[in-house]
C-alpha cells in the first residue's frame, strides 16, 4: 500500500543553505585566524563606479571583525550574483533581439511612412567635455610622453586637514621649501594620534613620529653620501600623509575610511595644493610630486622621470624600512609586566600542542624532536614564532609583529621569546662545546639540516606541563647538533639546509 513521501519538497532547500551559511561562517572564521580578512575588506571597499555597494554595507565592512569580515564577504558574493544574473538576462534577450530582428523590420518598413527629406536624427560630436592631463617631458628634447583624456573634469575632491599652530624661532628665513615643511608638519601635528598603519605593519606607533623619523633618515642618508637634496625632509615627512584621510576613528580602533582615498597615491595631491608648493622651483614641484606619487608604486614611474626623482624615491623606500624595522624593535621592548605573563602563559600552551616527533599527526610536519634518552626537545623558533599568536591577545600579537616575517633569525619577537624561556629556566644556552646566548642552536634530523632551533630542558618542562613528555614518543630519526646558530643568517622558505644535504649526499 502507498504512503506519503516523509520528506517534504523543501527539506533539501533548507539543507542546502544551512550547508552554505555554515560554509560560508567557516570561511570567514578561516580569513580571520589567517590574517587574511584585511585584504578581503580591503577590496569590499575598494571604490568603483560598476559595482553597488551600499553606504550601511560599506560602514560595517569598515568597522572590521568578524561581522566585517563576513560583510565583506557577502558583498563580494552579491556583485557575482548580480553580474552574472545580468550576463544571463542580456544575453538572453539579445539572442531574442537577432532572431527576431529581421521580421519586426519588414512590419515595421509595411506600416510606417518614410521620413520626409531633410529631416535627420544624429548625435552631436564631441558632446562630451574631454580635457587633456598634463604629459611628462620624454628623455629626446621636445619629446612628451604619457598624459590621458579626463572624460569627467567637474569630477572633484574636497577635504580639509586641519593644521596645528606653530612657533618659529626668531631669525630663521622662511623659504619655501620650509613653508612646505611646516604645512606637512601642522598636519601631521594635529593628528597625532593617528596611527602609521591600522594593520600591524608599524607596530602602534603614530604617524607623526614614524613620518619625523622617516625625515631624518633621508636627510642623513643623502648626508652621508656628500650629496645634497633640498627635499629630503619634505619628502620623508610627507610620504604617508594621505593616511590622515584614509583612516578614521570607530569607538576606540582605527578602521579605514570608506568616504576616503586609498592610501598611497593621494599625499602627493594633498602636498601640490599647499601655498608653498607653488614657490618651489619648476624641478622641485616636478620631483616632489613625482617621488610622492610612486613612492609606494616604483615600476610605475613614468619613463620621463629624472634620476633625481628616482634616487628620491630609493631614500624614502630605503629609510622607511629602516624606521619601520626600529618600530617594530621599539614595541617589543615597550611590553609591560603584564604583557610579559601573558607571553609566557602563550608559550607554554604553544609548546603543549607542538606536533613533537609527529605524534598528533604523522602526515605534517614535526613541530620538533627528541628521544627518552635526550635531556631537551628541539623547538625551530619559526614554529614558536608561527604558533605563538593564537594564543595571544589581538593587541599583543600586533606589538610582537606575529603575523608576518616569522622566518628570520632577527625578528623582533626573537630574542624576548628565548628570554622568557629562559627565565622559566627551559633555555639551554650551553650543550656540550657549544654556547648560545638565545639558546638558538643548528641540528640535523636524519639527513636533514634546521637551523635556529630552541633546546629546552625536558626536566623543567616536565615540571610545567606534567604528562606531556610521554605523548611524544621516539623520534625516527638520529638526532645531532651541529652547532650554535649565528644570528646574521636569515632563514630561507624551509628550514632544511639543502646545501649541507647536498654534501651528505654526495658524501
Amino acid at each position: 500500500m502507498a504512503t506519503k513521501p516523509t520528506v517534504k519538497q523543501n527539506t533539501g532547500i533548507f539543507a542546502s543553505v544551512v550547508i552554505g551559511a555554515t560554509l560560508l561562517l567557516g570561511y570567514t572564521y578561516y580569513l580571520i585566524q589567517t590574517k587574511q580578512h584585511l585584504d578581503v575588506q580591503a577590496i569590499a571597499l575598494a571604490s568603483s563606479w560598476v559595482q553597488i555597494k551600499p553606504l550601511w554595507a560599506r560602514q560595517i565592512v569598515s568597522e572590521g571583525g568578524y561581522a566585517g569580515t563576513l560583510c565583506a564577504l557577502l558583498l563580494i558574493m552579491f556583485q557575482g550574483v548580480l553580474y552574472a544574473g545580468l550576463a544571463l538576462v542580456a544575453g538572453y534577450y539579445g539572442l531574442n533581439f537577432f532572431v527576431t530582428k529581421s521580421s519586426q523590420q519588414n512590419a515595421a518598413n509595411e506600416k510606417t511612412p518614410n521620413a520626409p527629406l531633410g529631416v535627420y536624427t544624429a548625435e552631436i560630436p564631441g558632446s562630451e567635455l574631454r580635457v587633456m592631463l598634463p604629459k611628462y617631458p620624454g628623455p629626446q628634447k621636445g619629446s612628451w610622453l604619457g598624459g590621458a583624456i579626463d572624460k569627467n573634469p567637474y569630477q572633484q575632491n574636497f577635504y580639509r586637514i586641519d593644521q596645528a599652530p606653530l612657533t618659529v624661532k626668531e631669525g630663521v628665513e622662511l623659504t619655501a621649501h620650509k613653508k612646505l615643511y611646516l604645512a606637512i608638519y601642522g598636519m601631521l601635528k594635529a593628528h597625532a594620534d593617528v596611527p602609521a598603519s591600522i594593520g600591524g605593519h608599524h607596530a602602534d606607533a603614530p604617524l607623526f613620529e614614524h613620518s619625523l623619523a622617516v625625515a631624518k633618515k633621508v636627510q642623513v642618508h643623502y648626508s652621508e653620501r656628500g650629496k645634497k637634496e633640498s627635499l629630503a625632509a619634505i619628502a620623508g615627512l610627507g610620504h604617508d600623509l594621505d593616511k590622515l584621510l584614509a583612516y578614521k576613528k570607530s569607538g576606540d580602533d582605527w578602521v579605514k575610511n570608506v568616504n576616503a582615498t586609498h592610501h598611497n597615491k593621494y599625499a602627493a595631491y594633498i602636498v601640490s595644493t599647499q601655498p608653498a608648493f607653488r614657490e618651489l622651483p619648476e624641478d622641485d614641484r616636478n620631483t616632489l610630486v613625482l617621488a610622492l606619487r610612486y613612492y609606494h608604486d616604483p615600476e610605475n614611474l613614468p619613463i620621463g622621470a629624472t634620476n633625481r626623482t628616482e634616487a628620491l624615491i630609493q631614500a624614502l623606500r630605503l629609510c622607511d624600512g629602516y624606521a619601520i624595522k626600529e618600530e617594530k624593535a621599539a614595541g617589543v621592548e615597550s611590553l609591560t609586566d603584564e604583557h610579559l605573563e601573558s607571553i609566557q602563559k602563550a608559550l607554554l600552551n604553544t609548546i603543549s600542542e607542538l606536533n613533537i616527533n609527529s605524534y598528533l599527526n604523522k602526515s605534517e610536519h614535526a613541530g620538533g624532536w627528541t628521544t627518552p634518552a635526550l635531556e631537551y626537545v628541539l623547538i625551530p623558533m619559526s614554529t614558536v614564532l608561527e604558533q605563538l599568536g593564537k594564543h595571544l591577545p589581538v593587541d599583543l600579537n600586533r606589538k610582537m609583529q606575529l603575523d608576518h616575517e616569522t622566518r628570520t633569525f632577527n625578528h623582533p619577537a626573537a630574542r624576548l621569546i628565548s628570554q622568557q624561556l629562559d627565565q622559566n629556566g627551559l633555555l639551554m644556552t650551553s650543550y656540550k662545546s657549544f654556547s648560545s646566548e638565545y639558546g638558538l642552536y643548528d641540528c640535523r634530523i636524519g639527513r636533514a639540516g634546521f637551523r635556529a632551533v630552541l633546546m629546552l630542558q625536558k626536566s623543567v618542562l616536565d615540571q610545567l606541563i606534567p604528562g606531556l613528555q610521554e605523548k611524544w614518543e621516539n623520534c625516527a630519526f638520529r638526532i645531532r647538533i651541529t652547532g650554535a646558530t649565528k644570528d646574521s643568517t636569515v632563514q630561507g622558505d624551509s628550514d632544511v639546509d639543502e646545501e649541507a644535504e647536498e654534501k651528505e649526499q654526495e658524501a
